[in-house]
């Protein structure tokens, strides 16, 4: 029951109300109005560690409408990461996924897609930052799913938040996805060297990359992209934050130290 000047928003395109009056009162009824509006699904959720929380899909538990594209950006802290456990995911057949489907990125990095009714384990994330994408088509279905997510610590090595005025960042070997952030007090710049650097044999940029970003996050210029064994030279950002965004999607159970860089200070920007 909503309060007086309560509001509801709704999942679909129709509502329906059903009004019950007996005998035993006689009282001036109700009023309600309503406004049509473009529907709008997803959020974005800036997490701290030990958050945690739900995920529905549009209308859930019911079917979700046709031609909806749902997103929903969970942003936890840097050196943390991201457990989902999907209790229910109901799509269509199409293993192709042209049809309803579930998408789930790490990192930028597509690692989980669900185009079918499936009871999956839960896993864990190895960024701090998830994606998740939902797309219904134009063939009405019964889709619809539920998840849960929990911030917890990340794996050692696999991203992290840097704020002292010099330090060391060494790679994870068996995650594919570490993100690390360099974060300097306003109007010093940000120098950044690679002390050690073991790339191996290359086989595709799309596989195996190393991105580092003018900013706090990808949107910003990027800096440098590595995926040779050159070992690069030194760089230094216009800015007091610098992003490391590490992806490898071509682990192997025998590889070592992939990096080991060394961040300081440089000159102070001019105002």
């Amino acid at each position: 029951m909503l309060p007086l000047g309560g509001n509801f928003l709704s999942s679909h395109e129709q509502l329906f109300f059903w009004f019950r009056s007996d005998n035993a009162t006689n009282a001036r009824g109700f009023t309600m109005s309503w406004t049509s509006m473009e529907y709008v699904c997803g959020e974005t959720l800036n997490l701290n560690l030990n958050d945690a929380g739900i995920i529905n899909s549009p209308g859930y538990p019911g079917k979700t409408p046709t031609k909806r594209e749902c997103e929903w950006s969970l942003n936890a802290p840097y050196g943390s990461r991201l457990v989902l456990r999907i209790y229910e995911i109901k799509l269509g057949s199409m293993r192709n996924c042209t049809g309803d489907a579930l998408k789930i990125y790490d990192g930028g990095v597509l690692t989980k897609s669900f185009c079918e009714s499936a009871k999956p384990e839960p896993f864990r994330t190895s960024s701090n930052k998830v994606l998740i994408h939902y797309h219904t088509d134009t063939f009405q279905t019964d889709s619809s799913f539920q998840l849960h997510y929990e911030v917890e610590i990340g794996v050692p090595h696999c991203g992290g938040i840097f704020t002292e005025s010099s330090g060391v960042i060494i790679s994870a070997t068996d995650q594919p996805v570490c993100l690390y952030l360099i974060q300097q007090p306003p109007g010093i710049q940000i120098k950044l060297e690679f002390l050690e650097f073991h790339f191996g044999q290359v086989v595709s940029c799309n596989l195996h990359v190393i991105e580092v970003f003018n900013g706090k996050t990808s949107e910003d210029p990027l800096l440098l992209r590595l995926c040779s064994p050159n070992k690069p030279p030194p760089i230094v950002a216009e800015s007091n934050y610098m992003l490391i965004q590490h992806k490898n999607l071509v682990h192997n159970s025998e590889s070592g130290l992939i990096f080991k860089l060394k961040y300081s200070r440089g000159t102070a920007l001019q105002s």
